[in-house]
């Protein structure tokens, strides 16, 4: 199986400390599961040129897409830069091997303190934060249709090379806007919905518990965004990435920690939730720490 994961990011490590914590939980898992990793940061990324973050990730994933390999068992992944794997025994090969072979489009939804805008008839919005696509012919077609998507009408450039829009935050001008139109409408067959409190979860857990897949430190409700933000999700991903060093140095001396379990299935010694009743009550531990 051949995986890669693009981040990308407008923004310099040093200007947004968050970016090095991220960095560095993004790399350590990517190669201990051999899926190559493209964390590109910084305002020189080619692709900014013509468009705004938000769609130059879209851009620079299908370039990745075209100079790579592709098939059925090929699978690319784009997500947010305040997002994490932060489950490192989560084997996620395995569960992508295991997913429906007539899907090519996985998705989760955004937390339910996001609800829908006022005009969506549907229950929830996909977010993309977390978009994983299988490189098959339906997956290359939706991937050039998303990035075919951008409308440059929507958005103008100022002098210091910042993006702005009068359009809805997620709504027709945007990648999220656009990915939801796509995954409802014409490639509504091919997507598959991932749990959200698995693949697109806004809370870490308690240092000591299993951690989600992917941890999404996206804004809360009512959060001023920027610095204060930034700062959260800083200091979330830093005692995320203390707490994995510090593991690693306890290990036992045949190289496994404590939450080994010998002959135990990868995707269940992972931690995560096996059946509906367990990500039943995992979905109740995050419903009930949110706002």
């Amino acid at each position: 199986m051949q995986l890669c994961v693009l981040i990308l990011d407008d923004r310099e490590d040093e200007d947004s400390q968050f970016l090095l914590w991220s960095r560095l939980i993004n790399e350590r898992y990517c190669a201990e599961q051999s899926i190559e990793l493209h964390f590109v940061t910084g305002p020189m990324v080619p692709e900014l040129a013509d468009m705004p973050p938000h769609w130059a990730r879209v851009a620079r994933l299908e370039s990745l897409v075209k100079s790579g390999k592709m098939g059925d068992d090929c699978f690319a992944i784009v997500m947010d830069s305040d997002a994490a794997f932060t489950n490192p025994s989560f084997p996620l090969a395995q569960l992508l091997a295991g997913m429906p072979a007539d899907r090519s489009i996985f998705v989760a939804k955004d937390p339910a303190m996001y609800p829908p805008p006022p005009d969506c008839s549907d229950p929830g919005v996909f977010c993309a934060g977390f978009v994983c696509i299988r490189l098959s012919i339906e997956g290359l077609c939706f991937l050039k249709a998303w990035r075919n998507s951008f409308d440059p009408s929507h958005w103008s450039r100022d002098n210091k090379g910042r993006w702005h829009t009068a359009a809805r935050w997620a709504g027709p001008a945007y990648e999220q806007g656009q990915l939801n139109r796509l995954v409802r409408g014409d490639f509504q067959h091919a997507t598959f919905e991932l749990p959200q409190s698995l693949f697109n979860s806004p809370y870490a857990r308690a240092p000591g518990r299993v951690q989600p897949p992917v941890l999404h430190l996206m804004r809360l409700p009512g959060e001023p965004s920027g610095a204060h933000k930034d700062s959260r999700v800083e200091e979330t991903l830093r005692s995320l990435w203390q707490e994995r060093i510090a593991l690693e140095v306890h290990k036992a001396p045949d190289g496994c920690t404590n939450s080994c379990n010998a002959g135990t299935p990868a995707l269940a010694s992972s931690g995560i939730p096996m059946t509906a009743i367990e990500l039943a009550a995992w979905e109740a531990l995050e419903e009930a720490k949110g706002p």
